[in-house]
């Protein structure tokens, strides 16, 4: 696993005084202002259930990111001065990977992970505020990738962890062209 150095002015510390893990993330990229409605991105690993009713309970739910549109971008300000705008999230995978029993590494390290993902695979789906489905693949902004950050604790500091570069896997969906 690739590790970040100790940041400039930082005081050399022991391997055994740190704790090294990966946060692992399902990156978002759209046009929020694409489908003209509030929507919510649902993740899953493996497929997705066919029933909309059931990705918020679903075992395959790794998470969701919720966008608040405006419906008419035209009377407020803000919206217009970001029209056309790619607006950026994130649905966190670690929790759910640290829990399952197929996955043997608390680190979740990368030779471990990158190809569990891979093979079991992600779906997304998108569905609006209202109930409406909306296939991704139809959206032309939208785009979705596996991504990691290395992160290091110090032992016994009650402190933020310290990120490493962020890493991209492997693209989920890609916008259309």
């Amino acid at each position: 696993m690739a590790v970040p150095s100790a940041p400039a002015g930082d005081e050399p510390v022991s391997a055994e005084s740190l704790n090294y893990s990966r946060e692992w993330s399902a990156r978002i990229i759209c046009d929020q202002f694409e489908i003209g409605k509030s929507f919510t991105v649902y993740a899953f690993l493996g497929e997705a259930p066919d029933d909309p009713e059931q990705w918020e309970e679903d075992p395959s739910s790794v998470g969701s990111h919720g966008f608040f549109v405006n419906r008419d971008p035209s009377r407020c300000e803000n919206c217009q001065k970001q029209a056309g705008g790619r607006v950026e999230a994130f649905i966190h995978l670690s929790n759910t990977l640290i829990d399952l029993d197929d996955v043997n590494d608390p680190a979740l390290d990368v030779d471990q992970i990158e190809p569990y993902l891979q093979q079991k695979g992600i779906s997304i789906r998108i569905r609006t505020l209202e109930g409406d489905v909306i296939n991704p693949t139809d959206l032309k902004t939208f785009s979705a990738e596996i991504i990691s950050t290395p992160l290091r604790e110090e032992r016994g500091h009650h402190q933020l962890p310290i990120l490493g570069e962020v890493e991209r896997h492997f693209p989920i969906l890609s916008p259309q062209p």
